[in-house]
């Protein structure tokens, strides 16, 4: 298990999005459920892999949110 979430940051940081890692570095992003549905911001690490992703969130306001990968929905303007 070790082993693939070490895999999986490297692919984070990057930039190799896959079904594992569907956000990288940076990614702007939209938070669409939880406490901080309707928020913009960038990903900026991932918190955890089992037992679901969690990724850290830096709101558009400043502050940072972990929220699960699902909550999340990649902007449009994302490369």
């Amino acid at each position: 298990m070790a082993r693939a979430a070490e895999e999986m940051q490297d692919a984070f940081f990057a930039g190799h999005r896959s079904a594992a890692v569907p956000f990288v570095i940076n990614d702007p992003v939209e938070i669409v459920a939880g406490p901080h549905a309707g928020r913009h911001g960038a990903v900026i690490s991932i918190e955890a892999v089992a037992p679901e992703l969690h990724l850290r969130v830096e709101l558009d306001d400043g502050h940072d949110a972990v929220v699960v990968a699902h909550q999340v929905r990649l902007m449009e303007d994302a490369g």
